[in-house]
């Protein structure tokens, strides 16, 4: 399509996909339970715009505005978050052009320094990382956008692959507290989406009808872990045929954080689990 035209109208755009969905319903058109949702080619319409801007990105952020819809069954978002400016993708803070007034390249090398010894530590403070991560974000930032690969990262700024980093660079970059605004979203579309999982994706795939029954088999209380939270995430990995043994790694019940082998670990995100899961 962009061959022919390098920016498609609104109109080019949609007419692609509706004759596509008129052509092969049964595989594109939008169907929940035999009713068509809409028009029929909305998801496919989508898919294609979101395609569309993704060729036509550019390195340089474009500023825009977040936008809401009436219909959303997301909580309203206050006024001073509407008025807040983005970047791409829902950032707010994706190409950070100055560093704080108060760093200069030394102090922020010298507290990348501190959180690289602080990281090999078996305890440590933090708020104290929390902070020195939000003064280092420029150079974070920097480094992530100039192409630095994931093993980069990790030795750099190891913080990032951990918890409390992941959390301070989320809520930097888009302005979002990435654990609560998770939570909120459990407690609020959790049940919808299992339901949806236990049903609808039951019946398209026999994996999914597989996991639901075990989960069925197996459900008990453990301590420490939401059961509906386990059976969402077997379920979507189940629904999306991700493999199991790549997002889990399985320890002894016993094991301690400082007893992984963090070389047989895989490069990828992984759930280090104790015992079985």
């Amino acid at each position: 399509m962009m061959k022919i035209c390098e920016s498609p109208s609104k109109q080019n755009s949609t007419a692609i996909p509706k004759k596509m969905v008129a052509k092969y319903p049964a595989s594109l058109q939008d169907v929940i339970d035999g009713d068509i949702v809409g028009a029929g080619y909305h998801s496919l319409l989508k898919q294609f715009q979101n395609r569309l801007e993704n060729v036509k990105r550019t390195n340089v952020p474009k500023i825009r505005k977040r936008s809401t819809t009436e219909d959303s069954d997301t909580e309203e978002i206050p006024a001073e978050r509407k008025a807040a400016v983005q970047d791409t993708y829902g950032c707010v803070n994706w190409n950070v052009k100055f560093m704080p007034l108060n760093e200069t390249k030394e102090s922020q090398l010298e507290k990348q320094e501190m959180m690289k010894m602080k990281s090999k530590a078996t305890n440590f403070d933090s708020e104290e990382v929390s902070n020195l991560l939000k003064a280092t974000y420029y150079t974070q930032r920097k480094d992530i956008n100039n192409g630095a690969s994931i093993q980069q990262l990790c030795e750099n700024w190891p913080f990032l692959y951990q918890e409390v980093g992941m959390c301070t660079h989320f809520k930097q970059l888009t302005g979002i507290d990435l654990k609560e605004m998770f939570l909120k979203s459990l407690d609020k579309k959790g049940q919808r989406l299992l339901n949806f999982l236990k049903t609808v994706g039951a019946e398209k795939k026999p994996k999914v009808l597989q996991t639901a029954a075990k989960l069925d088999v197996l459900r008990c209380q453990p301590e420490g872990c939401s059961e509906d939270l386990k059976d969402m995430v077997l379920l979507l990995l189940a629904y999306f045929d991700e493999k199991e043994e790549v997002m889990f790694h399985y320890v002894e019940q016993s094991c301690l954080v400082e007893d992984v082998d963090v070389e047989k670990l895989p490069t990828t995100p992984c759930i280090i689990v104790c015992g079985e899961f």
